[in-house]
């Protein structure tokens, strides 16, 4: 205390030291000690000491080792429960960090540190129950969300259950953040749903929930005074950390017109704009008295680091500003405590009725501040998609650009790529895929100005009541899908990987609102007769938060009737579906080899699913050829081909045509 942690030669060595040995239990110097030094502190005072050090933290050194091996896929039975228990509290403490990456990384470590230990989860929990800083608290319920979810072990979910609806949802007050709420319901809403846990009173552990909210709030002239004027003769260079805050937080009409700060409009206002009786300004001048008042934002003590991160790496949105930090803190708190004690305008409604309906705040997929998918972890994978190739080569191109653009004699067959035929390997039937082919550019050229032809499909799949089936296919073989006639797969992105199906959050997006019609009317091209009513295959999945987005790739996923009738699991594997025994059933190839999605089931599964359940399943085929790239004399062609076609099994192959459509002048 005296010489090593008062010198800045020494800190740093030491601290790795600690990460060496945060695992051993017989080491004097464990992840315990270094819990025992941090907890006691202040929320200011810890960011001011541990969240600056860890600014530097997140490449080759004793952190960065711990992240990396606890993200190792591997079970790690050699570790001790107290070992176990060790790491994960050594992971936890950088969740006070503001480099977005690193967080994110630690917790996804931790995630994995987790499964199948829901013993360790608890208590982890237990250690930290008393915590400080909602940044903290807030990672390790994502953690421990996620490890439930990827656990095939649930034994003492309903020990993790039960401690859960004690300390965060039977308190006077519950505990005020909108992510904490939210990971921690949904751990007892899925030991609800396996049949692991019950309670008297679910409603306890659903919103709205029990908190204060003023019914006065600070004036702009109170919340101005935080503001250091500039160009006073005694103004420093890092006063503005504390100025960064007052100007980030300000809405879009909150000090005039144009004078609002990206995060008070875009992130802050946006969140909370289903409020609209509220003034947004208020609500930020609320957020700001957290920041100063509660949190303990003190520019002696974050100025400096603030300051400089702001002229430096701070712009790229991967490390953050303490004062950044706060702001997201104070906004999840406002929206908690907005939320508990006041309904939401109903956006649903509205956009059926035009007029204004009131309902209570369901969770943080409201508001779109979910920040990380916890139940998804980026870690080398075997690829087990390796025995099944589905390529489809094109490259009729020889022609002269006006020809080739009404040619229909050079077209792939629909049918070998719905049912792609290869050696050694059982057969699939692809259910969705827009595969597309460009013509290659010539040596030297700019791929995206120089003109080059294109030719594009879309082929989607439904289901049908085996009744219906003939009419509608006997209708649809004389229409040009390009009408846009029948429902098409949408997308969900506020829905984490393993939520799909079952969750509140799933629940809450399963309306018309939303995208989601279930089985949808077929009208015909008068719109005034119903044909039949059928149902997409396939729905997409898209997660858009999080540092690491761009590495979680989109991907599309089987209905949720497919999911319950065959009863299908989870892989460990994004984007890959098993059957009972472990065997991969549905899958969509794009997650591993980067193309377009292309979700596929294996024939014999989904040919016993629509038999069992009374159903046919038909392909539709949309397609087109085109010019692509910028046209340096501005060249038009007068004509082009598209195409439509209806595809179906008979006798378990696939059979259909297409009919081509020229368009343009004649």
């Amino acid at each position: 205390n005296e010489y090593v942690l008062r010198n800045k030669e020494t800190f740093d060595p030491f601290f790795q030291m600690i990460y060496s040995v945060a695992s051993d239990p017989e080491h004097f110097y464990n992840a315990n000690w270094l819990h025992q030094y941090l907890m006691p502190l202040s929320l200011a005072d810890r960011d001011e000491v541990w969240t600056v050090y860890l600014h530097d933290q997140h490449h080759e050194t004793s952190m960065a080792r711990l992240i990396d091996w606890a993200m190792l896929d591997e079970d790690k039975l050699y570790l001790s429960s107290q070992s176990r228990l060790l790491a994960a509290k050594a992971l936890a403490w950088i969740f006070t960090s503001t480099d977005i990456s690193f967080r994110d990384r630690a917790t996804k470590a931790l995630v994995v540190l987790l499964e199948n230990n829901i013993k360790t989860t608890m208590d982890l929990l237990l250690e930290f129950e008393e915590v400080n800083d909602p940044y903290i608290y807030e990672r390790i319920f994502a953690a421990a969300y996620g490890a439930v979810l990827r656990s095939n072990d649930l034994s003492d979910i309903d020990l993790l259950s039960q401690h859960i609806v004690k300390t965060i949802f039977k308190p006077e007050e519950v505990y005020p953040n909108v992510l904490v709420r939210d990971y921690a319901r949904n751990i007892v809403e899925y030991a609800v749903y396996k049949k692991q846990f019950s309670l008297d009173d679910i409603f306890i552990i659903r919103p709205p929930y029990s908190s204060t909210f003023p019914s006065v709030f600070p004036t702009n002239d109170d919340i101005d005074a935080y503001r250091y004027d500039y160009e006073s003769k005694d103004f420093k260079d890092y006063y503005w950390g504390q100025n960064f805050i007052l100007s980030s937080m300000v809405t879009e009409y909150g000090r005039g017109v144009c004078g609002y700060g990206d995060f008070g409009r875009y992130t802050f206002q946006s969140a909370l704009h289903s409020w609209g009786d509220f003034n947004p300004n208020d609500l930020s001048n609320y957020a700001c008295k957290l920041i100063f008042e509660k949190y303990g934002y003190g520019v002696e003590k974050h100025g400096k680091f603030d300051r400089h991160l702001s002229s430096s790496d701070g712009h790229r949105n991967k490390t953050e500003r303490i004062g950044k930090k706060y702001q997201w803190i104070a906004l999840y708190e406002v929206l908690a405590r907005l939320s508990d004690n006041h309904k939401m305008i109903d956006g649903w409604a509205t956009h059926r009725k035009n007029d204004k309906k009131y309902v209570w705040f369901q969770g943080p997929w409201n508001s779109s501040v979910r920040n990380i998918d916890p139940t998804v972890i980026s870690r080398p994978s075997k690829d087990t998609y390796s025995s099944i190739v589905i390529k489809h080569n094109y490259d009729d191109w020889k022609h002269k650009n006006k020809d080739w653009l009404v040619r229909d004699n050079d077209l792939p067959k629909p049918e070998d790529i719905i049912s792609p035929s290869y050696p050694n390997a059982d057969e699939w039937l692809v259910l969705e895929h827009h595969p597309s082919w460009k013509e290659p550019v010539p040596m030297g050229k700019d791929k995206y100005n120089h003109p080059r032809k294109r030719l594009w499909y879309q082929i989607r799949s439904y289901f049908v009541k085996k009744e219906n089936k003939e009419k509608l296919l006997t209708w649809l073989k004389t229409q040009h899908f390009m009408r846009r006639l029948l429902p098409e797969s949408y997308d969900r992105h506020q829905v984490f990987s393993r939520e799909y199906y079952w969750s509140p959050a799933y629940q809450y997006f399963d309306k018309p609102y939303y995208g989601d019609y279930d089985w949808q009317e077929v009208l015909d091209e008068n719109r005034d007769k119903v044909m039949a009513h059928v149902l997409t295959t396939a729905e997409g999945h898209i997660w858009e938060s999080g540092s690491d987005y761009e590495n979680q790739p989109s991907y599309l996923s089987p209905r949720r009737l497919m999911f319950l009738e065959m009863n299908l699991q989870y892989s460990n594997n994004m984007g890959e579906w098993l059957n009972k025994n472990g065997e991969i059933i549905a899958r969509d190839r794009s997650v591993i080899n980067g193309e377009s999605s292309n979700l596929i089931v294996k024939k014999d599964a989904l040919q016993k699913f629509l038999k069992e359940n009374n159903l046919s399943i038909f392909w539709t085929c949309l397609g087109g050829k085109g010019i692509c790239g910028t046209f340096s004399r501005g060249k038009k062609y007068s004509q082009w081909l598209e195409f439509s076609g209806v595809y179906t099994l008979k006798n378990g192959n696939v059979k259909g045509e297409l009919t081509p459509f020229i368009k343009g002048a004649q």
